[in-house]
């Protein structure tokens, strides 16, 4: 008898392989990959929850239909929106940050403050996920 499988008792693993893998937990793998997203961090939500806020997500955008809205006034020439967080100067030495809220990724409206700074600025640029701030100072 030879060390190899037959074809038939191949096929027949590589089936039980599959049978079990939770198909929910697949299927939230494959929308996700679809949608050119990753999975974010641990979360108490079952993968049907998760699947279930992806498409609700994935359909918002593609029909551009929001769930709330939220007004926002700019004020002066100043500001930045980058990575769901509006900047904006309060002047040339201080800027108010705001966290925009976010139903399918839980997230709050947030607000922080950087109140006088040490120099005045003419201009600034962020980026969000390099917890990064940059200021071209007034000489």
């Amino acid at each position: 008898m030879s060390w190899l499988a037959s074809p038939f008792e191949l096929k027949y693993q590589v089936c039980r392989l599959f049978s079990n893998i939770d198909d929910v937990s697949l299927q939230y793998k494959i929308e996700l990959a679809l949608a050119g997203m990753e999975d974010g961090p641990p979360s108490h939500l079952t993968p049907r929850d998760r699947i279930e806020m992806l498409q609700a997500c994935q359909k918002s955008w593609n029909t551009l239909a929001w769930t709330s809205e939220e007004t926002i006034a700019v004020e002066g020439h100043l500001w930045e929106l980058f990575g769901g967080i509006l900047a904006q100067a309060d002047g040339p030495s201080s800027i108010t940050f705001r966290q925009l809220p976010s139903k399918f990724r839980g997230l709050e409206t947030f607000e922080w403050r950087i109140n006088n700074l040490d120099f005045m600025f003419m201009d600034f640029a962020m980026d969000s996920s390099l917890d990064l701030l940059i200021t071209i100072e007034v000489e």
